[in-house]
């Protein structure tokens, strides 16, 4: 099949009709489209081109002729609609950011009810810090498809983002209650009710994901969250632990577990799992952050002064990582570089302790 082409995406699903539903369970091998004509090719002459023994039998004409029917009365899939769906897929394969949005906004231009389209732009536009317009594609989704759990989860994750709590815990509710079965949703608010102190919520919530769906790291990662806070550091580590056997690759548990080691005074072992943490996702700001604070904390200076500028090069409307950053320029006798970004951090809303 052509690259980014599947039998068992909605949009192709639903002209799948009668014997030819079977499809939607069968998918061929991925054929890129500047290799087409050459497969083409090789499909005629080496598997097409066989001799035909013995005619074919009735039952099998008869199999032959209502495949044909129901071909015939099924919906016409409109080009329009099926290229839509090739850029769709082509987002979800891609991992560049600017290319996910690239092939998603093709996607919706070109079928602007393409809910799903919508809702994936929108965790992409999430999770490179653009939280507005994560919410409005969203809503969009929403609109085209008010039955659709995914986009009150991840609407409520973009509210979360926002400092919206309450928002967000409505949306996570909203989407268990149309998807009783969506892990994802219960991991979520877990995070939200951990997010608003709710500490044993967050545990059961994050518990029935597990229950749900136990090789969802990132649920493990949200209940370590929860029984660290809760008092229950060694229950934490066992989840970083478990998250990380599940998916090696995840850098918020790394960051996790580096805050509850630096926490303990093992600032080697903190500063190693920021660093892994940063190796697998170099966007993730608050890893960088906490880095700079174990290096502060270990006497390297310098290393937290470089870390506090990545942190703000890459969050710079994040009052907290100025706040920081006004220590480590103190520490280095730049005074009035630390009242600027003293004075910036209140700026953006930080609230000194009094």
């Amino acid at each position: 099949m052509l690259e980014g082409f599947d039998f068992g995406t909605p949009k192709i699903a639903n002209q799948l009709t009668g014997n030819l539903a079977a499809l939607k369970h069968c998918n061929g091998l991925s054929i890129p489209p500047e290799y087409f004509m050459e497969a083409m090719g090789r499909l005629r002459d080496r598997f097409l081109n066989v001799p035909v023994l013995y005619p074919a039998s009735l039952p099998a004409l008869r199999a032959a002729e209502e495949q044909k029917a129901a071909a015939d009365a099924a919906p016409e899939v409109k080009e329009k609609e099926l290229t839509a769906q090739q850029w769709y897929e082509r987002g979800n394969a891609a991992t560049d950011v600017s290319e996910k949005l690239r092939f998603y906004d093709e996607a919706i231009r070109l079928d602007p009810r393409l809910d799903l389209a919508y809702n994936n732009r929108a965790e992409t536009r999430r999770t490179s810090g653009d939280a507005e317009g994560a919410l409005e594609d969203c809503n969009v989704a929403i609109q085209l498809n008010p039955e659709l759990a995914v986009a009150y989860s991840n609407r409520g994750l973009a509210r979360l983002d926002k400092g919206d709590t309450e928002g967000a815990l409505l949306d996570f509710s909203e989407a268990i209650r149309l998807r009783p079965d969506l892990a994802l949703a219960y991991s979520n608010r877990g995070e939200a009710r951990h997010a608003s102190g709710d500490w044993e919520g967050a545990v059961r919530d994050c518990t029935e994901a597990i229950q749900l769906n136990p090789a969802l790291a990132l649920a493990y990662n949200n209940r370590g969250l929860a029984r660290y806070d809760g008092g229950d550091p060694e229950g934490a580590l066992r989840d970083y632990a478990d998250a990380l056997r599940l998916n090696p690759n995840l850098a918020l548990a790394y960051n996790n577990r580096g805050f509850i080691r630096h926490d303990r005074g093992e600032f080697e072992g903190a500063v190693g799992d920021y660093a892994e943490a940063i190796r697998f996702d170099p966007t993730l700001a608050l890893a960088y952050n906490n880095r700079a604070l174990a290096r502060y904390d270990k006497g390297d200076i310098d290393g937290a002064l470089h870390d506090r500028d990545a942190a703000i090069r890459l969050r710079p409307k994040m009052a907290l990582f100025y706040y920081n950053r006004s220590f480590a320029r103190r520490a280095k006798g730049d005074a009035e570089g630390a009242q600027r970004d003293y004075n910036e951090a209140v700026r953006l809303g930080y609230q000194p302790k009094r």
